[in-house]
């Protein structure tokens, strides 16, 4: 899930979801395109997952960027917590 804020508007969440094939306990890029009036930018994460507590996932972002244009953020080491609903590993 992605919060979306805008300048003098309403922020918008958007929701989406990708398939990580492997190790689900080795390190991951995850990449998306944000596209805005006529620019389009990728930004990706680095991630590793650390391991369940309770009824959540822990996941470290080991290196990123979020925002886009001029408003973006650096993000290293900082780990956050999936609810088991929004995190799915994938059965065969």
């Amino acid at each position: 899930m992605t919060l979306i804020e805008y300048e003098g508007q309403s922020s918008k969440i958007i929701q989406w979801s990708q398939l990580i094939e492997g190790d689900p306990f080795g390190d991951h890029e995850i990449t998306y395109r944000i596209n805005y009036g006529s620019e389009s930018i990728l930004r990706s994460f680095k991630v590793k997952y650390i391991g369940k507590e309770g009824d959540k996932h822990r996941i470290l972002i080991k290196e990123g960027v979020s925002g886009c244009g001029t408003k973006t953020k650096r993000i290293e080491n900082k780990e956050v917590l999936i609810p088991d609903k929004l995190y799915q590993p994938y059965q065969e």
